[in-house]
């Protein structure tokens, strides 16, 4: 969770998050969910391209071991820069928090479902987004 909120893009690439996910991650987002790791580099490129950058803060982090599963569940408040922002009113913030299940595989611990829960948002969403919250 805590590599997922500290990466940028650089080196984001199917090796990355077959680091971090399984090979049928489930996600599950405000934006729109995904299955499965094959694409989800350049998936997660094109959401992130929606903002000119964005900035993550991740805290109280819960995790719950069943021998070779966990829970994990984190807060999280994010920062989205809108491009072309000019103002600090064109900020599009959120707040929420993730969950998601992990299991041990024999490369190690890796995601198999990853969902963030919108507690809050402020700000303006881009254009590109359908505001549903």
């Amino acid at each position: 969770m805590i590599a997922l909120d500290t990466a940028d893009e650089r080196g984001l690439d199917d090796a990355w998050y077959g680091s971090i996910f399984t090979d049928d991650v489930l996600l599950d987002f405000p934006i729109g969910g995904y299955a499965g790791l094959s694409g989800l580099a350049e998936h997660q490129v094109k959401a992130k391209r929606k903002w000119a950058r964005t900035h993550h803060l991740s805290g109280n982090h819960i995790i719950a071991l069943d021998g070779d599963r966990a829970t994990v569940r984190a807060q999280i408040v994010a920062t989205h820069v809108n491009h072309g922002a000019a103002r600090p009113e064109s900020l599009f913030d959120i707040g929420g928090h993730y969950e998601a299940d992990a299991v041990r595989t024999d490369a190690g611990w890796r995601l198999c479902r990853l969902a963030f829960h919108l507690g809050w948002s402020a700000g303006e969403l881009p254009a590109t987004i359908e505001d549903r919250r």
